[in-house]
């Protein structure tokens, strides 16, 4: 995955939903983006079905997901973006049962990344899942005009309702045992006045809640801010993790570094990165000396570049049997690469 920040975390206020793609009502908070930093760059198709490549340069987060029973079940966010659209996959072990029960998933951005959620004008996504999945785009357009807004609300509506219109998409399937929720919007719609107007490099805030209901019980649960960086597309580049060894074992305990080769094919020259902006691993790992060194590592005739990453600082766990490394070339591309790990220490 192209995300290299991880985590999980929910936490819970009052939220008032009367109708879930008509309004909502949400509480202004002032806070500072937290949870995670999320980034990656693809195209999918928005069907509910995660495809084995399909997702696979998005940035990712586990999340646990509150049921009507109260209980918890794992899942993953996804997040990426290309040229054109901003891409969320949600996907988690539930079996959603059709009408008249539902599942709701939101999506709320800080437009302006102030760290002030939600102001007006703030873009909305609401995901509403019956035997059917539907798409509501709405904006934060109106401040304690109650009821139904009460004092120290703010309420928003559906993009329509101010003369704007809903841009983007969204399916989701459930198999009987797990459920996946594919959405899109707009980067930047001809729909300004409502919507995230965004390019690459930028920065926007967001926040997720999701809502069960099920045979008159409901639950729901609130994520922690993050953060999505809008993502350049990238060239695949090819790399070496440990060379002259395999496999390429990690001892998670060690306190040494770890080499990994950028190599230099047809395609991409790897004398041309800047190391100062290469991350490894999902803790995104900065190289351990501050620069790298050239040197002809697969002994094919070309310069190839060979960098030193700190273990401690990778973020590899047991679970891991890939590590990625991304960075850019001295004039701006990005370009990702992965191999192949065998962790040790795991007992």
């Amino acid at each position: 995955m192209r995300g290299y920040s991880k985590g999980k975390g929910v936490i819970f206020v009052q939220v008032i939903v009367l109708t879930v793609l008509v309004l909502i009502i949400f509480p202004q908070w002032v806070h500072g983006h937290y949870w995670v930093s999320l980034s990656g760059y693809g195209t999918p198709s928005i069907d509910g079905v995660m495809n084995a490549d399909e997702w696979e340069n998005a940035g990712y987060a586990g999340i646990d997901i509150n049921l009507p029973d109260g209980t918890t079940t794992p899942g993953n966010l996804y997040v990426m973006n290309d040229d054109v659209n901003l891409y969320f996959a949600f996907q988690f072990d539930y079996n959603i049962k059709p009408s008249p029960d539902f599942a709701a998933i939101n999506v709320y951005f800080d437009n302006d990344h102030d760290g002030i959620y939600p102001e007006l004008g703030h873009d909305y996504l609401v995901m509403n899942w019956r035997s059917t999945a539907s798409l509501g785009d709405g904006t934060f357009g109106f401040v304690n005009q109650g009821p139904p807004c009460v004092p120290g609300y703010l309420c928003g509506n559906m993009d329509w309702v101010f003369g704007g219109t809903t841009d983007g998409d969204a399916e989701a399937l459930n198999d009987g045992g797990s459920a996946v929720v594919e959405i899109s919007h707009p980067l930047n719609s001809a729909n300004n006045a409502h919507d995230i107007n965004l390019s690459m490099g930028d920065t926007v805030g967001f926040q997720w809640y999701l809502i069960f209901r099920e045979g008159g019980a409901g639950t729901t649960t609130i994520s922690r801010f993050g953060d999505i960086i809008i993502a350049n597309s990238f060239i695949e580049a090819l790399i070496d993790i440990k060379p002259g060894s395999y496999p390429n074992s990690i001892n998670l305990g060690s306190a040494g570094v770890i080499p990994v080769a950028i190599l230099t094919t047809e395609d991409f020259d790897a004398t041309t990165v800047d190391p100062l902006t290469v991350v490894f691993g999902p803790g995104g790992a900065m190289e351990f000396h501050e620069k790298g060194h050239i040197e002809d590592v697969d002994e094919d005739g070309d310069l190839d570049l060979v960098l030193h990453f700190k273990n401690q600082d990778t973020g590899i766990e047991c679970a891991n049997t890939e590590a990625f490394l991304a960075g850019e070339t001295y004039d701006g591309q990005d370009f990702m690469g992965s191999d192949s790990i065998s962790t040790l220490g795991c007992e």
